[in-house]
């Protein structure tokens, strides 16, 4: 009896869940990954700023002290190259996000990916954040335009965000592309790496089960 109630239970918040998931699903997403990217980006920001050329430190520091840091910043990239861009518009996408500005927050992570010859796991989180916001503004938007490039980041075991990675094209494969198979593929492969955190653990674990569920579903 004991086992059957826990398996009721068990079978309860698993359905919970799935609702919760199914209602709030880009919520939950985008706004957990922006937490832990953020205080990733704030670790990424120290170590660059006591590797780099003190000119440009000051200059996003100082960007960022004027009445408009956002715009300031996106100037401040615009002058300069390498790293130092890619810092700049890391942070004045940081302002617009605050700001409710997700267009011009887009853009400035597009443009901090896209700029050459710069630290790698700086340019995967701006790749992972706009990842992030295009789900937000554009719904309609083709997963595989967005697998790819987290397929580079997801298999380099050396990249910080690795297992974030593969925990959005999880999330891509199943509800954009209704993949489940997929899904619960790459969230499997999440639980076995060691180079992935608990927490990301944790959340692939979650959502194993709601998309287990879906399969079971989809049949």
């Amino acid at each position: 009896m004991a086992d059957l109630l826990r398996e009721v239970d068990e079978a309860i918040r698993a359905d919970n869940m799935k609702r919760l998931w199914d209602e709030h699903k880009t919520a939950i997403v985008t706004g957990i990954t922006a937490l832990i990217l953020g205080t990733a980006a704030f670790a990424s920001w120290n170590s660059w700023q006591h590797s780099q050329n003190q000119k440009n430190t000051d200059a996003v520091i100082t960007a960022m002290q004027t009445d408009k840091p956002a715009e300031t910043l996106v100037a401040a990239a615009e002058q300069q190259s390498g790293t130092s861009r890619v810092v700049a518009y890391l942070n004045a996408a940081a302002l617009e996000l605050k700001s409710g500005n997700k267009d011009k927050a887009l853009a400035a992570y597009t443009a901090a990916q896209e700029t050459k010859s710069a630290n790698k796991d700086l340019k995967d989180l701006a790749t992972l954040q706009k990842t992030n916001l295009t789900l937000d503004l554009q719904p309609d938007v083709k997963a595989d335009d967005l697998l790819k490039d987290l397929k580079t980041i997801s298999d380099n075991k050396k990249s910080p965000w690795a297992g974030e990675a593969l925990f959005m094209s999880a999330f891509l494969k199943g509800e954009k592309k209704n993949d489940f198979s997929a899904a619960i593929a790459d969230l499997k492969t999440i639980s076995g790496r060691d180079d992935v955190t608990e927490s990301i653990k944790q959340r692939s674990a979650a959502l194993l089960s709601v998309y287990e569920l879906k399969l079971q579903e989809q049949k």
